[in-house]
């Protein structure tokens, strides 16, 4: 199933477009922690323990997306030991980066703010959301 679709399926199941929320319907933990300055966020599973690891240095509208962008990698790749989440990375095209980015962006732009907000630029996008302009461009309408 295309990333867009699970995004989708999953915000309607809960009913809300909150990754933390989301997370948290899913039996994921949330953690802010120190990383590398660069670093934005990862995903971790061991143990059957589930957790997206959030650079505590980041604004919050920013650790929504690395959130979105997690739970994605958790949600499609949960035995994948995905990479640490750079600044670069969001320009990765590596498979998997790429569906967590299009999973994301769908998760935390949804086609109802879309609608709601009308016509509007990339540019525009990307700093309301907080979402870097090529992942907004990710975004299939």
């Amino acid at each position: 199933m295309e990333a867009k679709k699970i995004a989708v399926k999953l915000m309607n199941k809960y009913n809300t477009n909150n990754p933390f929320l989301l997370a948290e319907h899913v039996g994921i933990l949330v953690n802010y922690e120190k990383l590398l300055p660069k670093t934005l966020g990862y995903f971790s599973n061991k143990f059957r323990i589930k957790i997206i690891h959030i650079n505590n240095s980041i604004n919050y509208e920013l650790s929504k997306f690395v959130c979105a962008h997690e739970l994605g990698h958790a949600i499609m790749h949960p035995h994948v030991n995905t990479p640490f989440l750079i600044n670069n990375t969001f320009l990765s095209i590596d498979r998997i980066e790429r569906e967590a980015n299009i999973f994301g962006v769908e998760i935390i732009i949804p086609d109802s703010e879309i609608k709601n907000i009308g016509s509007c630029t990339v540019k525009n996008l990307s700093r309301i959301y907080s979402v870097p302009e090529d992942v907004v461009r990710l975004k299939k309408l």
